[in-house]
């Protein structure tokens, strides 16, 4: 993932991205994002809706990304390989009930976004 990670001139703004696979939601000039079809971004990191939609909010797929990002920096681990029905960690997480075992590892504040973000879709 170090490929992905560009800092800033005074090494003190760390962005991360993502352009191997990746569209344009927004165009230039334009105030509203399209939706996106398909799936689009690195497995892990992927939305659910991405493997259930045939369109779905490119903003939100890419909040998702963030909260996955974060796990995956706090504990040096995947949750899961795809937020789909066949991958077997991401359908414990389902049937937890919202105490699925790697997150609740987390501190009570990061858990309790990535639990508001992944319940509630916000």
């Amino acid at each position: 993932m170090e490929e992905n990670l560009l800092l800033d001139k005074s090494f003190k703004v760390l962005k991360i991205t993502d352009f191997g696979v990746s569209s344009v939601f927004r165009a230039p000039f334009t105030s509203c994002a399209t939706k996106c079809h398909g799936l689009i971004g690195s497995g892990p990191y992927m939305a659910p809706e991405e493997y259930t939609e045939s369109e779905y909010d490119s903003e939100s797929v890419d909040i998702w990304a963030l909260g996955i990002i974060y796990f995956v920096l706090s504990s040096v681990s995947c949750p899961w390989r795809s937020a789909s029905s066949v991958d077997a960690r991401y359908a414990k997480y389902l049937a937890s009930n919202n105490h699925y075992q790697p997150f609740d590892r987390l501190a009570v504040g990061p858990r309790t976004v990535l639990v508001i973000k992944i319940v509630y879709n916000v």
